[in-house]
């Protein structure tokens, strides 16, 4: 048999073909076998994973020496079974989870839409180019990515205080399905480390509610040092997309120290259960790091909390403004002395210095462009009375 099929006709939902081999001289020979392909959906359903198996446990075999492309197929691998893998050149959509022992695709090139998990051990995945729509999940151990390329809607997980690096990535773009997608870039516990200090820009989704969420927490560090560009495409669907960053926990980074401009330029009204603003969010004494002289913030909010920090993005030359979070209660704006007007200033609590002797006028919700006058060193609207900064930096209007 060279062909394991799944077709693409009928009724497509929870279909699979499930292969597996337990215990001491058991085994399932599919010597012949080239290529096997579930073309059905891969949701579960019925009680039934939605994708096809290969599964080899306490000494059982599957003979498969020529097995080179799998589709929608999961492979699960403990290490006290044999199933050959090193000559595997296609893997799409699948799912592999990996444990007991180390393990090397030394031939896999294209793995699409599949996703990693590996549990203390190292993987041999240099060979591999595309992972675009994929993810890798890593608790301790390692996985190399030498040879990468492209990443584009795939998501990393770190645990376990290892470091997954991915060298060869200078840009990224969210591409992962069409609608309520969520990619995720996530470094948990002192020593996890997610590497991605090559990567240039980065891009979100452009389908509603498309979210990328990069996060570092209880001491895992996000390393995006390289990054000069966040963006949230113009095109597609703009409803209550964000790209939303947080560090919680002491130790806990987010390097973007290269960062010179963030744009949100979908929708900011709040739906389907997300903010509709991108988000900067330090918490617990965790660190966001930006630029250290400046970085252009657009329909962004800023949080800074019990001991959090965002570090830098200082707003010497920037021209758009998001507001910015001290406590629950007390959102302001970073200004400038030497400013001379507002942009984009939607938001209703400002803070700087106690006076802002160049600050002449401001653009309201309505894009009007408001002129300032001060008295008694409190900045007030020349049309409505309604005060902006004041002497203890925080005024409403």
């Amino acid at each position: 048999m060279t062909d394991l099929i799944d077709p693409s006709t009928g009724d497509l939902r929870s279909r699979a073909i499930r292969i597996s081999s337990e215990g001491t001289g058991s085994l399932v020979d599919l010597s012949s076998l080239a290529n096997f392909l579930d073309q059905s959906e891969t949701t579960a359903q019925f009680g039934n994973p939605g994708l096809s198996e290969l599964s080899v446990s306490n000494g059982g075999t599957i003979e498969m020496p020529v097995l080179a492309s799998l589709q929608q197929v999961s492979l699960e691998l403990d290490g006290t079974g044999t199933l050959a893998i090193g000559q595997i050149t296609r893997l799409i959509d699948s799912k592999v989870d990996l444990s007991g022992t180390d393990f090397a695709f030394t031939s896999l090139t294209d793995a699409s839409g599949t996703d990693f998990v590996s549990e203390g051990i190292d993987v041999d995945l240099s060979a591999l180019t595309n992972l675009s729509g994929g993810s890798i999940t890593v608790n301790g151990g390692t996985i190399d990515l030498a040879s990468i390329a492209n990443i584009n809607g795939a998501s990393f997980i770190v645990n376990g205080g290892t470091t997954l690096a991915l060298p060869t990535i200078s840009n990224y773009t969210h591409t992962n399905g069409t609608i309520a997608d969520t990619a995720t870039f996530r470094a948990t516990g002192s020593g996890s480390v997610l590497d991605l200090s090559n990567l240039q820009t980065l891009t979100g989704g452009d389908g509603v509610n498309d979210q990328v969420v990069i996060i570092a927490e209880s001491g895992g560090v996000v390393d995006l040092s390289s990054v000069t560009d966040l963006i949230d495409p113009s095109t597609g669907d703009l409803r209550s997309r964000a790209i939303r960053i947080s560090s919680e926990g002491t130790g806990s980074l987010v390097d973007l120290s290269s960062l010179a401009n963030f744009l949100d330029q979908s929708e900011t009204t709040a739906q389907f259960g997300n903010p509709g603003l991108s988000e900067l969010i330090a918490n617990n004494l965790g660190i966001i790091r930006l630029h250290p002289v400046q970085t252009l913030l657009q329909n962004v909010t800023r949080s800074e909390t019990n001991g959090g920090m965002i570090e830098g993005g200082g707003s010497s030359s920037r021209s758009l403004f998001s507001p910015i979070e001290k406590s629950s209660h007390e959102p302001y704006l970073r200004l400038d002395d030497s400013l001379s007007k507002i942009d984009s200033s939607s938001y209703s609590w400002f803070s700087s210095s106690s006076h802002l002797p160049e600050l002449a006028s401001y653009w309201d919700l309505d894009n009007i462009e408001r002129n300032l006058k001060a008295i008694d060193s409190v900045f007030e609207d020349e049309t409505t009375g309604r005060g902006l900064v004041g002497p203890d930096g925080v005024q409403s209007t």
